[in-house]
This record gives C-alpha cells, sequence and structure tokens, in this order.
C-alpha cells in the first residue's frame, strides 16, 4: 500500500475536514502507541542523469513493516516521544544487477498540541552507504496542526548522508482509497515535496554531487488506522 521514490525517508504527516485541522484530531490519523503496526507493499525507483544519459540506480520491490516500539530514551525532551521503527525488505535491480536490500528506519516522533514532530532519525542498510543518523534541532515540523488547506507549511530540511532536502508539506483534500488491505472512506491526501536538494548521493562505488532534483511523497490517512497508501 505505500509507494516511495528515491531511497529518501520522507515521512509524511495527517488531517481531517477541507479548512482548519483541530488540534484533537492529530492523534486520528497519525497513531503513536506502543504495539501498532502496518504492513505494505513498497516500490522504490532511483533514477540519475549523468553527462546526459540516464541511469536506473535502484527499481526493487517488496514490503515495508512499520511498528511503534515504544518511549524514545534519546529524546527525553519533551515527554512523549516514541520510536517508530520500519523494516524495508525489497528485491529487484540495483545498478543494473539483481540484488536486494534490507533497510531499517528509526524515527523519534512526538504530538504535541495536534503537531507531529521528527527529532531523530537513522537509516541503516542503504546501499553502498553506512549508518547514517540525523538530529534535528529545530525538530522537523511534519505536520502543522491548523493548516489550512492548499497551504504549504515548511517542515524543515530533511538530511541523509551529505544530501540535504529542504522540504513543504501540503494537505490537497480528501479522497477514498482502495487498497489490498480494504477500503477507507475519507482519508486525508497529503504532499511532501523536496524540490531544491543539493550536496552529495552516496552509493555502491559512485558518488553523485546533486545540482537539481526533486523528491516528492504523496500519501493518504485514513482515521483510526493512519497511513494506508
Amino acid at each position: 500500500m505505500s509507494k516511495r521514490l528515491a531511497p529518501a525517508a520522507l515521512v509524511a504527516g495527517l488531517v481531517l475536514a477541507a479548512a482548519v485541522v483541530h488540534a484533537q484530531d492529530a492523534a486520528k490519523y497519525f497513531p503513536l502507541t506502543k504495539g501498532d503496526k502496518w504492513v505494505y507493499a513498497s516500490k522504490s525507483k532511483t533514477h540519475a542523469t549523468v553527462n546526459g544519459q540516464d541511469l536506473e540506480i535502484q527499481n526493487t520491490s517488496g514490503t515495508e513493516t512499520r511498528e511503534i516500539t515504544g518511549p524514545s530514551e534519546k529524546v527525553v525532551d519533551p515527554k512523549g516521544v516514541v520510536v517508530q521503527r520500519a523494516v524495508i525488505e525489497e528485491k529487484g535491480k540495483l545498478q543494473g544487477n539483481d540484488g536486494e536490500i534490507k533497510v531499517t528506519i528509526t524515527s523519534h516522533l512526538g504530538l504535541q498540541e495536534g503537531t507531529v514532530w521528527l527529532y531523530q532519525q537513522t537509516s541503516e542498510g542503504l546501499p553502498g552507504q553506512t549508518a547514517d543518523e540525523q538530529k534535528y534541532h529545530p525538530a522537523l515540523v511534519l505536520y502543522k496542526a491548523g493548516v489550512k488547506q492548499g497551504d504549504p507549511w515548511d517542515i524543515g530540511t530533511l538530511r541523509q548522508q551529505k544530501l540535504l532536502m529542504p522540504a513543504k508539506g501540503k494537505i490537497v483534500g480528501m479522497e477514498d482509497v482502495k487498497v489490498p488491505a480494504g477500503e477507507f472512506k475519507g482519508c486525508v491526501k497529503m504532499v511532501v515535496e523536496a524540490t531544491e536538494p543539493t550536496g552529495q548521493i552516496e552509493g555502491q562505488g559512485f558518488n553523485f554531487d546533486v545540482k537539481k532534483g526533486r523528491a516528492t511523497d504523496t500519501a493518504w490517512y485514513a482515521e483510526g488506522v493512519g497511513l494506508v497508501k
């Protein structure tokens, strides 16, 4: 039920209503209770243009399992920050060869007065990369309480190794969603975009200096369930 573009950890937010989302509604769309667990079908595709030639870096598919494992031991202020662990296991083409990946993304998330924050994130297992731990001061704003539909807000700058991705989020509407797990009515549709990435992508035997690009994550959230697509 989840489709990801590029190996960047763009985590999304939530909402209700077509105008302003009230603070108390955020928890309905972003469950953060220990033991909450979701399993998704996932696909990852990464392309790069080098000297005018299009190169397929990654084209894989598999599953992604997310689980709230409990309170954070690394982020204790503010209180109530929890750990979400996502394990992505995919097979397919990696730099033109058959291969498989197992990536673990550990996120430290908090929900305060309707705003969802990302304080820290660790990625392990990305092809050709060492474990990457990023601490955000100030924390990233994954969803901003009280935002109006169609109005973007600044999430902050996502970081992955030497790649910097300033990002904005936007609630674009509400839609019904049908996926293998069932049909979900009135899902909130959210788009996260990073349109000016800079820095360097590290891979298996290569380094790319990023001059331009775009990362987009579109997600649908159902009340009482969380991310469904």
